[in-house]
């Protein structure tokens, strides 16, 4: 064995910066990592699955999934970070942060996409955590040339006591990381023990595609479609075609639509909870907005519920202009809709020119305003 020790916060000089390069850049790494998490005053260990995976375009973004047994039954969640878009799902709730909208959350060090639960498992930000300067009172690196690890190990103290005993194993070769070992606080009543252990199954081959909201929707249904708390996707819809989609009419037969396919006129596509008791009340506002325009424009009503006498029961009977689909769920979620009711207003072209969230006292006018705009 090579000892390499160092002292003072100084990280041994001979090589350290070199691996921390080589955990840097590890564009379409996957790993799964058994967490265990021991405290003093717990019978049994907490102990996650996580499944790590960085993106194949750029290795500072990337997708932790996670799962672990709590008393309550199983529970799971993902954190994501591609392209300044930061998404965090956890206890029914997904948080979203987009460096669009809140550029200070997405910076500099204490930014959520670092601070983020078990992102310092990842390769990228164990290269950052191995750069950074640290109150370390004895730091070094092992090197076993026969078994190929490289372990490093270093010890820091707070206020005369020690706050931390870490030790990271990577592969010598690879520089792929194999063990994280941590005990904070030793001794105290609030001490706590980590050890995390990697494995490389062949089941998690690094991602077919760079990492897109397209990519999370498909696979986390549910969090988008019932959790989402944020409208930035649906505010980002101006300009852009109304999805396709392919629904039941409340008078029969299917709607299909393309994205590429023109409306006739100006268009306010209403998606709606028909069984929402701000509905009448929605469906009387956008009417007299249409019934009061100087120029020609329809209403598409699009009612989530799969049940058609929900709708029914409202709309009927349709008015000249007037065409209603159910189940629209999927066009909802594929719209980026957090809440309901929305409007969005297309033009002949198809294009979604504006879009209104919600229900407030001006509805009426910003509607007419609107669909006299949508060109």
């Amino acid at each position: 064995m090579l000892l390499l020790a160092a002292s003072g916060g100084n990280m041994s000089a001979q090589g350290i910066g070199d691996y921390a390069d080589a955990l840097a850049k590890m564009p379409g790494y996957r790993a799964r990592v058994t967490y265990s998490v021991t405290l003093p005053q717990a019978q049994d260990d907490v102990v996650y699955t996580i499944d790590l995976a960085q993106d194949p375009a750029d290795p500072d973004g990337y997708l932790i999934e996670w799962s672990v047994m709590s008393p309550s039954g199983p529970v799971s969640g993902f954190t994501s970070w591609f392209n300044g878009d930061f998404y965090n799902f956890r206890n029914h709730r997904l948080q979203e942060l987009h460096r669009q909208w809140d550029p200070e959350t997405v910076s500099g060090e204490g930014a959520a996409q670092n601070s983020a639960q078990f992102a310092s498992l990842l390769p990228t930000r164990i290269a950052d955590w191995l750069r950074a300067k640290r109150p370390v009172v004895v730091s070094g690196t092992i090197l076993d040339p026969v078994n190929h690890r490289l372990t490093y190990h270093e010890t820091w103290q707070s206020q005369g006591e020690i706050g931390s005993d870490i030790i990271w194993v990577f592969d010598s070769e690879t520089m792929r990381p194999l063990l994280f070992t941590a005990d904070y606080n030793p001794g105290s009543v609030a001490g706590q023990q980590v050890v995390a252990e990697y494995s490389y199954p062949d089941s998690l081959a690094p991602l077919a595609a760079p990492l897109s909201e397209n990519f999370l929707h498909s696979r986390f249904p549910d969090a988008f479609n019932k959790y989402r708390e944020s409208q930035f996707a649906i505010e980002n819809m101006r300009g852009l075609p109304l999805p396709s989609f392919s629904l039941p009419r409340l008078d029969g037969g299917r709607l299909a639509r393309q994205a590429s396919d023109p409306f006739r006129a100006p268009t306010a596509v209403v998606l709606f909870d028909p069984e929402s008791s701000l509905a009448p009340e929605l469906i009387s506002a956008m009417r007299a907005s249409v019934g009061r325009l100087p120029v020609n424009a329809e209403i598409l009503w699009a009612a989530v519920s799969k049940n058609p006498e929900s709708a029914a029961s409202l709309l009927s009977p349709l008015r000249d202009g007037e065409t209603a689909i159910t189940g629209a769920a999927p066009l909802a979620a594929d719209c980026g809709v957090a809440a309901l009711p929305v409007i969005l207003v297309c033009n002949p072209r198809g294009r979604i020119t504006n879009l209104v969230i919600g229900l407030n006292q001006t509805l009426q006018t910003d509607v007419m305003q609107m669909l006299i705009n949508a060109k």
